[in-house]
């Protein structure tokens, strides 16, 4: 067994057990647009979702800054076998909030860590 297939197991070790530290959330994808040249009408099809477990790492409340004061932060870890690619996904919902996807999404092949906002 390899060092990449021995981390990955580990790391699924470790969201199985994890227990009541993970949090359930809900990715939303973005909104499919389509055109159709030939009759001129748009259409769009509903958003899809997935839900997955993730660990919050921290939440970071306004400070009364200048800068977006009424933004809250959440950092969450997810295991990057559950979501492998973060760049469809724009919305996501957890702890009854409705949170917005912050890109960059730092991805290390094991671990996927991503920020979210919402207004507070």
């Amino acid at each position: 067994m390899g060092l990449d297939t021995l981390i990955k197991q580990q790391v699924r070790l470790a969201f199985a057990k994890i227990g009541d530290l993970a949090i359930s959330v809900t990715l939303i994808q973005r909104d499919a647009a389509s055109f159709n040249f030939g009759t001129g009408a748009a259409s769009s099809t509903a958003p899809v979702t997935t839900t997955v477990k993730a660990v919050r790492e921290k939440i970071k409340r306004p400070d009364g800054g200048a800068q977006e004061p009424n933004t809250v932060k959440a950092v969450l870890l997810f295991s990057s076998e559950d979501v492998s690619d973060f760049s469809v996904y724009d919305k996501a919902t957890f702890e009854s909030k409705d949170w917005v996807v912050c890109h960059p999404v730092e991805n290390d092949g094991y671990t996927t860590k991503v920020t979210m906002s919402r207004t507070g």
